[in-house]
């Protein structure tokens, strides 16, 4: 996760809480790649975000970080 170092402060905090958060729930199976945690960030900022992946590599994991995150602002986002 380098590209932690190079965020702002919100949104290295919002990465470490989203990492924590999946971590806990798949109970400590699953550590989102910095492709899911980049592409989350960009959705919740209003930005596009195209993810290019192969098949099981955790493309869905990009937008449920943004649910877990905040709820609210993904209903809106992801329609």
């Amino acid at each position: 996760m380098e590209f932690i170092a190079t965020l702002p402060e919100t949104d290295t905090v919002d990465t470490l809480r989203a990492s924590l958060i999946v971590h806990h729930l798949s109970s400590h199976a699953i550590v989102p790649r910095d492709f899911q945690l980049q592409a989350s960030l960009a959705i919740l900022h209003g930005k596009d975000s195209i993810v290019t992946a192969g098949t099981g590599s955790g493309k869905t994991l990009c937008q449920l970080i943004l649910l877990l995150l905040r709820p609210s602002v993904a209903v809106t986002r992801l329609h």
